[in-house]
């Protein structure tokens, strides 16, 4: 599918974003620029857990409506990981790691934080909220 780079990107805290960023930049730009022409109305979201005390998902990448909200995508991301009610889910956009803001949509944080590449890369954590 891609051909890996001899080195990985430094400073990436997930596994899976340090995977992909490993692959050749051009093959990821091409195939991101291949799904925009494909879906316009969507954007392309890589996704991973911010520690490993937060369950992992099995699907990492996404292809979000641009209208949706982050909270509708955090609701999506509750039910795979299957959360207990008393936890909360932090997402964070992006390289600078920003708290997103559960009521701005994907197309306003895809023009604000996507990389290099054109993703939008998202890191979640849990975090207890009642004792």
């Amino acid at each position: 599918m891609f051909k890996k780079q001899p080195k990985p990107t430094p400073n990436l805290p997930n596994g899976f974003f340090n995977e992909i960023r490993s692959y050749d930049m051009s093959k990821r730009l091409a195939e991101c620029v291949k799904m925009r022409q494909k879906f316009p109305d969507k954007i392309p979201v890589i996704v991973d857990r911010g520690d490993t005390k937060t369950p992992a998902i099995d699907k990492h990448k996404y292809l979000v409506p641009s209208s949706h909200t982050l909270m509708d995508f955090q609701a999506i991301l509750r039910s795979k990981i299957k959360l207990d009610p008393s936890q909360a889910l932090f997402c964070f956009i992006g390289q600078e790691g920003v708290l997103g803001q559960s009521n701005r949509d994907f197309a306003t944080l895809y023009e604000q934080y996507k990389s290099e590449d054109n993703y939008l890369y998202i890191t979640y954590m849990l975090e207890s909220t009642f004792g």
